[in-house]
């Protein structure tokens, strides 16, 4: 039975290994076309590589040479010219290799600017489920360290097979051409070094994933603490999260003192093989001499030949120790498999003179690709009207945000179609989709640029100063304006930290909650946009801007052709939206004007009459 199932795992491991070649074979394929502008360095790094090798394995046959002259013939002549082509060949050898190594940098620093800045734009392109499935820290790993660090990986690795590849060859040819017996002593001896780490391969394989796991606590525990530093200080953590390091810590010293106690065998019991096969080279290879068989010279080439042949071998076996030890093949394969190899979405790329703004949700179905489970929409119908401005209120988690995503074309239905104008939002042209479109998110996001940067970010054109101000005063924000308090005006720079410019003049400043709700309101209105999705605008801002804000809104909105949403969860605020759909649980439960709704004794009464009573009793 044992048999049995060794059988059938060697098989399952020969058909894992199968689909893994195929699997490399088509990322090649996709990743080839990337390679293009550094293909003819690529090319000449190796073959000047090859051409360094060969050169440099002339120099155990002069050796030899030397030797025999010296021994033997006597001959100064002779000498002199051996030593002279000696000469000419090690520094050949030098400068090529040199020059190899230049021509390998230039390749690496071109490969590495072409293949981040591809992956770059290539991530952009990703639909938000790619993110949903991805932390911001594994996206900058990609971008930053995992690009570069898998260009040099397998560059390198690549170098130092072929390189120990061709030495192998040739060293194997030189020693059978010197004599066959002797080489089949060397290559018996080098089998049994060969096979010792095959008895430890699979322990230290398991010892790497364990190691590789720690790593990554040690780095993520202490990056975890210092983001919630105030959480950890509120709750006064701070021993339990040493605690917690301490203890990875310990595994990671329990664990390398293991790895260094089987490597230190292993390299023992490799030395002492070494030692044997020179011992065994020499006192063969002497009897050889003293038979007639070889010369001296031939001896010590083919001693100097064997030990290439040894060392190429140790590097072919220590570059697949570091496959093994990494995890860069695997990083490789899913970063190609999902971010390469993107397709863009199936679309129609349709473009009209304008968008008039009529909206229809017909039977849609969502749910998010991290939980598939749950479906966050269930069978939604709705008729927007353009030039109405309607209102989606409902408890927390009913589905009222997402819904927001799905009108913008953000993810695809998993049922169902959302039509804008009569036709599939899937099927317009993205960019000018969005570029008639405004949205402002209920958590205001700010890039850390200028403010005149972010307002005019989603134009696409010049802005004009009018455009900018008339933004600034619908949405309330003209205090950017006040050049007491922010002396730049619009180019004032946003951040959390006081980095000054060349002059040291312009800091970046930190907003207010609800400064920072004013600001993303205003880069909506300078859009001009004729659908506007406003997702809780008002949640961050005291009552008077609110006020304001909302009669921007109502400005906005009176314009009679300007298709507004707004998801609210302050019921005053949306009184006099032309429609109002109530949600729950991912349905649309009511549907109507206040009026019509407040008449009926459902969930929007409930909901409005338990927030006037709220406010009654503070």
């Amino acid at each position: 039975m044992g048999v049995i199932t060794q059988a059938k795992t060697h098989f399952l491991d020969l058909k894992a290994l199968y689909f893994q070649i195929i699997e490399a074979k088509n990322i090649t394929k996709t990743i080839l076309p990337l390679l293009k502008p550094t293909i003819l360095n690529f090319v000449m790094t190796y073959i000047l590589m090859l051409l360094q090798v060969g050169v440099s394995l002339l120099i155990p046959k002069y050796t030899g040479g030397i030797i025999d002259i010296v021994t033997r013939s006597k001959d100064e002549n002779e000498l002199q010219e051996h030593c002279i082509k000696m000469f000419i060949v090690t520094i050949t050898s030098h400068y090529m290799s040199l020059f190899s190594t230049k021509v390998k940098q230039k390749t690496f620093v071109s490969l590495d600017v072409a293949l981040k800045s591809e992956t770059y734009k290539r991530l952009l392109q990703c639909d938000l489920e790619y993110f949903d499935k991805k932390t911001s820290r594994e996206l900058m790993n990609i971008l930053n360290g995992g690009i570069h660090g898998m260009i040099k990986f397998w560059f390198e690795r690549s170098r130092a097979f072929i390189n120990a590849g061709g030495s192998l060859i040739a060293g194997f040819y030189i020693m059978y051409q010197t004599y066959p017996k002797l080489m089949l002593l060397a290559l018996g001896i080098l089998f049994i070094k060969l096979a010792l780490p095959y008895f430890g391969f699979k322990k230290q394989r398991e010892d790497m994933k364990k190691l590789n796991k720690i790593e990554r606590n040690i780095n993520d525990l202490p990056r975890q603490a210092l983001e919630n530093i105030l959480l950890i200080k509120t709750f006064s953590t701070e021993a339990k999260e040493y605690k917690e390091l301490a203890e990875v810590y310990d595994q990671l010293d329990k664990l390398e003192m293991m790895s260094f106690k089987s490597g230190w065998l292993f390299n023992t019991a490799s030395s002492v093989i070494d030692k044997i096969m020179d011992s065994s080279l020499i006192w063969y290879g002497g009897i050889l001499v003293f038979q007639g068989a070889i010369t001296v010279g031939d001896l010590s080439t083919f001693n100097m030949y064997s030990m290439t042949f040894r060392n190429a071998v140790s590097r072919i076996k220590s570059q697949f120790a570091a496959l093994q030890r990494s995890d860069h093949m695997a990083t490789l394969m899913e970063f190609l498999q999902i971010v390469l190899k993107i397709e863009a979405k199936t679309s129609k790329n349709i473009t009209k003179s304008d968008l008039e703004g009529d909206i229809e949700i017909k039977n849609v179905s969502f749910s998010y690709i991290t939980k598939p489970d749950v479906q966050v929409l269930k069978d939604i119908s709705l008729k927007i009207n353009k030039g109405q401005s309607v209102a989606i209120v409902g408890a927390n988690g009913s589905g009222k945000t997402t819904l927001s995503y799905l009108l913008q074309g953000l993810y695809t239905p998993k049922e169902g179609v959302i039509m804008i104008d009569g036709e599939d939002v899937q099927n317009y042209n993205a960019k000018w989709l969005h570029r008639r479109m405004g949205y402002v998110s209920q958590e205001p996001v700010l890039l850390e640029k200028s403010i005149k940067k972010n307002l005019v970010y989603g134009l696409h054109e010049e802005s004009t100063d009018e455009q900018i101000e008339k933004a600034l005063t619908m949405a309330n924000a003209r205090f950017i304006l006040d050049k007491k308090k922010f002396i730049d005006g619009v180019e004032t720079r946003l951040g959390t930290g006081e980095d000054d410019d060349e002059d040291g003049v312009k800091k970046r400043v930190k907003l207010s909650g609800g400064q920072r709700q004013r600001i993303a309101i205003a880069r909506a209105f300078i859009k001009d946009p004729k659908i506007l999705i406003l997702d809780e605008p008002t949640s961050a801002l005291d009552g008077e801007s609110e006020s304001k804000v909302q009669k921007a809104i109502d400005d906005f909105t009176s314009l009679g052709n300007r298709t507004v949403i707004v998801i609210a969860h302050r019921l005053s605020t949306i009184i006099n939206c032309d429609k109002i759909v109530v949600m729950d649980d991912g349905k649309i439960v009511e549907e109507g004007t206040h009026k019509e709704l407040f008449a009926k004794d459902g969930v929007y009464k409930r909901l409005f009459e338990f927030q006037i009573n709220s406010l009654k009793n503070v």
